[in-house]
């Protein structure tokens, strides 16, 4: 169950919170060990068991998240895959893996838009792929600097909620499992629908559940599969406040900004590289 927030906490003290609380809670990490279990080993990695308790050991242990972070990926550095590279010599190749699947997710949706916003793009994968396809103009805009690390894209700063460009800059924008990063995002809906003249294109993390109580109870498995990708995996600056919604809400937001969803699929569980369930919706400007 989602933890009481304080609004003077720092992001990340609030995540390391929130983690810590979770792994204090027998139930619910019964839940997230296994969907750990899949995901490693789905990833081919040798005693992906073995590989999960450790790290929940280290998540029970650790004083800070930077701790967390460099005890977890010191393990990642030594469990094999069955390809026979560590599972950390292994993460730039699944990066990529899921990068292509949502490429080809979005791409049937991206016919006849020439001028393109990438909201949230991080290093700017995904954003190459849309550029060198059909030779689009591609923007790519994230929260998130990378100077040490090469990026596949130029990627812009900005503050999350306001982009300097005019209203109706771009023909379409796509925001791939970004707005649940965002801790108001309804001021990012705004921004996004202000950008945008044509078209937007959304994949988003949802809970399981069919009723509100069902959803509210999967909010800390969801959340864990979520810092296992963004914290774990990625970069320990990514913000995972777990700002859900579901796949009907999200419609119904967008609908207040003049868009009307033209298309929706439930995608399931689309990625072996996490445990989470997506959706994928189109919206046109009514």
């Amino acid at each position: 169950m989602k933890m009481d927030e304080s609004a003077t906490t720092s992001s990340k003290e609030l995540l390391f919170k929130r983690i810590k609380h979770i792994v204090g809670d027998q139930e619910e990490m019964k839940k997230v060990r296994s969907d750990y279990e899949k995901t490693f080993s789905s990833l081919k990695v040798k005693e992906p068991e073995k590989l999960v308790a450790l790290m929940v050991e280290i998540m029970q242990k650790a004083d800070t998240l930077e701790s967390m972070h460099r005890g977890i990926h010191g393990l990642f550095g030594y469990f094999p895959t069955f390809d026979g590279n560590s599972f950390l010599d292994a993460l730039p190749q699944m990066f990529h893996k899921r990068v292509k699947k949502i490429m080809s997710q979005i791409l049937p949706h991206l016919q006849g838009m020439e001028i393109v916003c990438d909201y949230g793009a991080g290093k700017g994968d995904l954003a190459k792929l849309v550029a060198d396809n059909k030779g689009r103009f591609v923007e790519a805009w994230d929260v998130i600097s990378f100077p040490n690390e090469k990026t596949a894209y130029p990627v812009q700063i900005f503050d999350g909620y306001k982009l300097p460009v005019d209203d109706k800059a771009y023909q379409c924008t796509y925001f791939t499992n970004v707005l649940h990063h965002i801790a108001d995002n309804e001021k990012a809906m705004g921004e996004i629908s202000r950008v945008t003249g044509v078209r937007l294109i959304m994949v988003e993390t949802v809970s399981e559940g069919k009723t509100k109580q069902e959803i509210a109870e999967d909010w800390s498995r969801t959340f864990m599969n979520d810092v296992l990708w963004n914290t774990l995996f990625n970069h320990i600056d990514t913000p995972v406040p777990g700002t859900y919604d579901t796949g009907e809400k999200w419609i119904k937001r967008f609908q207040r900004y003049g868009w009307k969803c033209t298309y929706y699929q439930d995608l399931g569980y689309d990625q072996e590289s996490i445990r989470d369930r997506h959706i994928i919706a189109v919206f046109e400007r009514q």
